[in-house]
């Protein structure tokens, strides 16, 4: 990392958002235990100089962290305050196109996290939609 772990911790603890994008069947959920097994244990590694908060979510739960402009204005402050509090995101999936509607609100999280300057780690899928 070339941002010191303490740099943007609170009280020397990391808030970490991972994103889960991987399919429902076995293979995806096989590639997700993978994948939050690796970030797992990079943030061990991490850890001997900082301590994190971990929340993992589904790709289609982002609606509480990503700014909308349909949405309401004390939606869209809520929205905002909650992902104000992330200071890490990974995103990690499989068979996803950013252009699909279903995929949305990942595209905007992402959009959102770029534009915020947000640190986001992830995996093909996150270049892929980064690059979209």
């Amino acid at each position: 990392w070339t941002v010191p772990l303490q740099a943007m911790s609170v009280g020397g603890t990391w808030r970490v958002l991972v994103v889960d994008a991987f399919s429902p069947n076995e293979l995806g959920r096989r590639r997700s235990k993978s994948f939050l097994r690796l970030i797992r244990d990079a943030l061990r590694v991490a850890s001997q100089s900082t301590s994190f908060h971990v929340l993992v979510i589904g790709a289609t739960e982002l609606d509480e962290l990503v700014f909308d402009r349909a949405q309401k204005e004390d939606v869209n402050i809520q929205a905002l305050q909650g992902f104000a509090t992330v200071d890490l995101s990974f995103v990690g999936g499989d068979d996803l196109v950013p252009w699909n509607p279903a995929v949305s609100r990942l595209l905007a999280f992402i959009n959102q996290c770029v534009v915020a300057g947000t640190p986001l780690l992830g995996d093909e899928v996150l270049i892929v939609f980064l690059n979209f």
